[in-house]
Parts: structure tokens; C-alpha cells; sequence
């Protein structure tokens, strides 16, 4: 596993993000998931879990992921940042999704309102 990966430090950002951020947490609040990122850079798979209005990343493999996102790391990013919404990455086929669908969905709207919530501070 690499010392480094771009997509786990923007998601361990936004994390870290939240946690300092009561307005951020209320977001949070009522969302339980967890998404499972797997880049097609090798060895570079990490996840995203919310529950309990607790959010956390980690290395690896989650181990009951509600969602699978797979694509290049550059392309997931821009997901998780709310840059690029996750129903136009899968139609123009940057990345695929498997488990819940709707899970998927939400982590673009979630990433979003957390990325304006963190930049209104």
C-alpha cells in the first residue's frame, strides 16, 4: 500500500473538515454509508464511511461497502471535491458504480454541500 495517494488525502481533508465543523456534521447527520473507492491506480483502494453523524476515511478495503466507485483517481477526486457530479462521470463512462446505485448518487450531492458548507466558513 503506498504512503501517499491523492484521492485518500482529499477525502482524509474533507474529513478532517467536517469533524472541525458543527455545521458541517449536522450535514452528516442522518446518512449512513459507505463508500468504497477503488482507483485504477494499483494499490491505492480507500473508503469514505458516514454513520451516526460520524464520518471517517481509510485505507483499504471497507469491509460491507454500501457502494463501489471505480475509475481513475483523477476522475474520483473531482467526485468526492463536488466538482463533477457522479450521474455525468458514469454516463460519459470515467467511472463505474456497483451496490447501491442511489448511495453513489448521494455521494455527489453530499460531497457538494459539505465542499460549500467548508468553503463558507
Amino acid at each position: 500500500m503506498p504512503t501517499t495517494s491523492p484521492l485518500f488525502d482529499v477525502l482524509d481533508g474533507i474529513t478532517r473538515g467536517v469533524q472541525a465543523s458543527p455545521r458541517a456534521q449536522r450535514l452528516v447527520s442522518g446518512i449512513a454509508m459507505s463508500v468504497q473507492f477503488h482507483p485504477a491506480e494499483k494499490d491505492s483502494d480507500c473508503y469514505l464511511a458516514i454513520a451516526a453523524g460520524k464520518i471517517a476515511t481509510g485505507r483499504g478495503k471497507h469491509p460491507k461497502p454500501s457502494v463501489t466507485v471505480s475509475g481513475a483517481q483523477a476522475d474520483l477526486i473531482e467526485i468526492v471535491e463536488g466538482r463533477k457530479d457522479i450521474t455525468y462521470m458514469l454516463s460519459q463512462g470515467k467511472v463505474r458504480t456497483s451496490g447501491d446505485y442511489y448511495h453513489g448518487i448521494d455521494l455527489s450531492r453530499i460531497a457538494l454541500a459539505i465542499r460549500q458548507t467548508l468553503a463558507a466558513k
